[in-house]
């Protein structure tokens, strides 16, 4: 690798691999940086390799083509079924390793690492509270603790079964987990919509009829979404009663809306306001 300057730095990355044996795989803050968590540092990469015949992490300097040093850590550790993936043709460490793993090494940026997860809405937690669970009981209990702190702030719980069942209609049709009841500052106030997908600033409201028949109550859902709408976030409402007479239409028009403001968000065109 030394001395390849015709080469970039993903380039490099994918050479190194291959320079690891077909069992390495990105780990690490590399692998939150492949997956836009993190920015990217073209002067490290880090790779593991189950059986590297290794007790300490070792490090290979080269010369990269930014006109600086740049180093690759390769690590030992092994690596359970489901613990690597493959993105754009690299090996890399799933989510859940890869969160927990900078929760241990790096501290200081696991909070960015999990904030950009949840705002795009990656973490599917109840994948990553199984994984947590794992973690405890081989004793890392530290690094555990530390995610399962931030999963407390996670999926939510529903407050009614309509809430339930439209999340669960939503989630069989592949719609990303949303943030449920989660508590915002919207105009001054203390809301909690019913179901919120910050990476696409929409919200999903479910209507009841208990809640829902008074001319009190009316007034308050319309001035909730005029607040909403104030901030730059899209509220779509439905009844109950359609969500259990058409689970499927209503988890398209979901999935349509999302893929939409996704689209604009990502562009720059949407953006959350702060009046």
């Amino acid at each position: 690798m030394v001395g390849v300057p015709s080469l970039d730095w993903h380039a490099l990355r994918r050479t190194a691999l291959l320079r690891a044996g077909p069992a390495a795989f990105l780990d690490d803050l590399t692998a939150a940086q492949v997956r836009g968590l993190l920015p990217v540092n073209q002067t490290l990469a880090t790779i593991s390799r189950p059986n590297g015949g290794w007790t300490q992490p070792l490090r290979t300097d080269f010369d990269g083509v930014w006109g600086g040093p740049g180093s690759i850590v390769l690590r030992p550790g092994k690596a359970a079924p489901g613990e690597i993936e493959r993105v754009d043709g690299e090996a890399i460490a799933s989510l859940p390793r890869t969160l927990t793993s900078i929760a241990g090494n790096h501290p200081r940026q696991f909070e960015r690492a999990w904030r950009e997860a949840q705002y795009r809405s990656l973490i599917n937690w109840n994948v990553m509270r199984r994984y947590v669970d794992l973690t405890h009981r081989n004793g890392i209990d530290l690094i555990a603790a530390k995610v399962q702190a931030h999963l407390g702030e996670g999926l939510g719980t529903p407050d009614s079964p309509a809430e339930f069942e439209m999340v669960q209609i939503l989630l069989r049709a592949g719609v990303p987990e949303p943030l449920v009841n989660h508590v915002m500052l919207v105009a001054g106030q203390e809301r909690r919509p019913d179901l919120y997908f910050p990476f696409a600033l929409h919200v999903v409201e479910i209507d009841g009829w208990n809640g829902h028949k008074t001319q009190e109550s009316f007034e308050d859902d319309r001035q909730r979404d005029s607040d909403f709408r104030e901030i730059g976030i899209s509220t779509q409402r439905f009844t109950a009663r359609r969500a259990q007479r058409e689970p499927e239409r209503c988890a398209r028009l979901v999935m349509n809306e999302l893929n939409e403001r996704s689209r604009l968000v990502r562009s720059g065109h949407l953006r959350l306001r702060h009046p």
